[in-house]
């Protein structure tokens, strides 16, 4: 599921990706006793890996294997499903993991890790390793580019996210996976160094293997399984 909070009314957002039993739905977050989610919709898409609302209030995504998609605004400033358009459509072999609109909306970056061999899938007990990792910037003027490449190919690590700073509009906010610790890198589009953060924490969540059904502990940053 690929989630976002709405720059207008602060009201979380979600689509629903290939692994969910309804594919490419559109959810709000509604958060009063219990956290529930309501549905608002069918996309035309399954396989929706990354959201992210432009600071105008509408919602854009990645669809694997098709391309990146807007959403409008109904009345109510809330996503309509029914105003969905393909932007840039796209048939390659681009594995996108990730995507934020700058503070201007001027500027969509993607973040898409590569790895030896095979793609890794939620399936694959053991991962095959990350060799590099490509941003993408998006300009509303319909042209898409990778930027920053000799330092992003560097990377061997895993990013599971990314997000811009809001008080700076070119300085952009990575969450490496795989670490014991939460593990953060921020770079400067502009100049693009890459500065990197560890954060101890303690904190596990309960975890099930689903291949031995043993309970044990996992990482909240998503390392492996105690």
């Amino acid at each position: 599921v690929a989630i976002d909070s709405h720059p207008l009314t602060q009201q979380i957002w979600a689509v629903s990706g290939d692994k969910a039993s309804q594919k490419g739905y559109l959810y709000q977050v509604a958060r009063d006793k219990d956290v529930r989610l309501l549905e608002r919709g069918k996309t035309s898409f399954k396989t929706v890996v990354g959201i992210s609302f432009h600071p105008d209030g509408t919602l854009w995504g990645w669809a694997q294997g098709e391309g990146l998609f807007k959403i409008e605004n109904d009345e109510n400033n809330e996503p309509d499903s029914n105003q969905t358009e393909l932007v840039l459509a796209y048939q390659g072999e681009v594995k996108i993991e990730e995507l934020t609109w700058n503070v201007t909306g001027t500027t969509l970056y993607a973040v898409e890790n590569l790895y030896e061999g095979k793609q890794e899938n939620d399936e694959q007990e053991t991962l095959t390793k990350a060799k590099g990792v490509r941003l993408w910037a998006y300009t509303q003027t319909g042209t898409i580019r990778t930027i920053c490449n000799k330092y992003m190919n560097s990377l061997e690590e895993k990013i599971e996210a990314i997000e811009i700073l809001p008080s700076n509009n070119d300085t952009l906010l990575f969450h490496f996976g795989g670490h014991e610790n939460l593990t953060f890198g921020m770079m400067d589009v502009r100049t693009c160094q890459i500065v990197q953060k560890e954060i101890p924490t303690n904190y596990y969540a309960i975890a099930r293997n689903p291949k031995n059904n043993y309970l044990g502990t996992r990482s909240y940053n998503n390392g492996k399984t105690l």
